[in-house]
């Protein structure tokens, strides 16, 4: 007969204090870590979409007034009856800029074809752009607004030398610069330069933008008098 064997009674070790501490202090400093970075996550992912949403207001102001300047020459061609296709002079406000471009086909039938623009900064800092049809029937108007918490707005034109003598010391190397461009001027600018005074609502810093249009594709060969 064999003799029944006898289980071992295994003792249960209870946790100690400092067992427990150190368990706490673990579960803690991995809390601490966790919070910390998850934080700094958010955080950078708010930077991120701020600076890509000032980059996308710049992208479109750029893309926008590139499109409608490129369709001034078109305007010109097609209406060639058309006068005071583009300057800069208003007793109001000396920085706005008249235009006529061609809008091509547009649901609005009176907003088809030439239309007559102007883009300026408004008292309460938007940059807005102002669409009228050259029919004087039609007294309607469009306002598209491009950038807001605008401050200043100043605007440089530069068009091809003028033509000089072959002494080296009058002969101009680069573009003559305009701060107005007037009615009078029977040429387009080759170059606009528009400068901006910029406070984005997302940094609230200050910013200097500066934006290059080329205006007049048909730029003159420079002949210089002899």
């Amino acid at each position: 007969m064999i003799p029944a064997m006898k289980l071992k009674k295994t003792r249960k070790h209870p946790l100690t204090l400092l067992e427990i501490l150190l368990s706490l202090s673990l579960v803690s400093f991995l809390l601490f870590f966790f919070l910390g970075h998850l934080k700094t996550s958010v955080k950078l992912k708010a930077s991120l979409a701020k600076a890509q949403a000032i980059v996308y207001e710049r992208h479109f102001l750029h893309q926008r007034l590139g499109t409608l300047f490129s369709k001034i020459e078109k305007a010109l061609v097609n209406f060639p009856d058309e006068r005071e296709s583009f300057f800069c002079t208003d007793e109001e406000n000396p920085n706005t800029i008249h235009f006529i471009y061609d809008a091509g086909v547009d649901p609005e039938k009176t907003f088809s074809g030439a239309i007559r623009s102007k883009l300026f900064l408004t008292k309460d800092g938007t940059l807005k752009l102002e669409h009228q049809p050259l029919s004087l029937i039609h007294t309607g108007s469009r306002e598209e607004i491009l950038l807001r918490h605008v401050s200043s707005m100043s605007c440089e034109f530069y068009s091809m030398p003028t033509p000089h003598d072959k002494d080296e010391s009058k002969i101009s190397l680069g573009y003559d610069k305009h701060l107005h461009w007037l009615k009078t001027n029977k040429e387009l600018p080759a170059i606009l330069q528009l400068h901006l005074t910029y406070t984005p609502k997302q940094s609230l810093e200050t910013q200097t933008l500066t934006f290059s249009f080329f205006i007049n594709s048909k730029l003159k060969e420079i002949v210089y008098e002899g």
